[in-house]
């Protein structure tokens, strides 16, 4: 019983006011140092760089994610949230821009197509710079499964996206 107190005050805090934070929590923001950057079908977004936040009275920065790899590893099994937004320019945008996640290096797939954090296109007519898209979708992890931000395969012509105005996000929820 002692044990399982000691383990559940480190996993736990909780402040005077009676705020509970759980300093283990993986949770990170990054974006992608880059300006304008062409993203062909099948191409990696590169999201490299991290945010510190000042998150639950303490500057959290998550070592969950690897900015070298541009990805997320799961330090714990469990359902994690993420969202991806990306500022385009409309070019080619008549030609659909899906952005995937990928688990292990592999699409995520539901059995009849592949899961897309967000799908868009627009009408060739139709120039408008500066959209914003983004999306969000809840995984249940593994721990040490990783998760990356790709251009759906198959996808014809280049997109481009503005790093410094889009991000990756994510936390776990449980």
């Amino acid at each position: 019983p002692t044990n399982q107190i000691t383990t559940m005050q480190t996993a736990l805090s909780a402040d005077r006011n009676g705020v509970v934070t759980k300093p283990k929590n993986p949770a990170f923001f990054a974006h992608a140092n880059v300006s304008w950057t062409n993203l062909a079908a099948g191409d990696k977004i590169s999201f490299d760089t991290l945010v510190s936040h000042n998150w639950a009275n303490g500057n959290i920065t998550s070592s969950a994610y690897d900015t070298t790899n541009k990805r997320f590893v799961a330090p714990v099994a469990g359902l994690y949230h993420f969202t991806v937004a990306l500022y385009t320019n409309s070019n080619n945008m008549s030609n659909i821009l899906s952005i995937v996640p990928r688990i292990n290096g592999s699409q995520l797939h539901n059995g009849n197509d592949t899961v897309f954090f967000w799908s868009a296109r627009q009408p060739s007519d139709h120039h408008v710079d500066g959209n914003t898209y983004s999306g969000s979708i809840s995984l249940y992890l593994s721990v040490n499964d990783y998760v990356e931000v790709y251009r759906r395969t198959g996808g014809s012509g280049n997109h481009q996206y503005y790093g410094r105005h889009s991000h990756f996000c994510g936390h776990l929820i449980g």
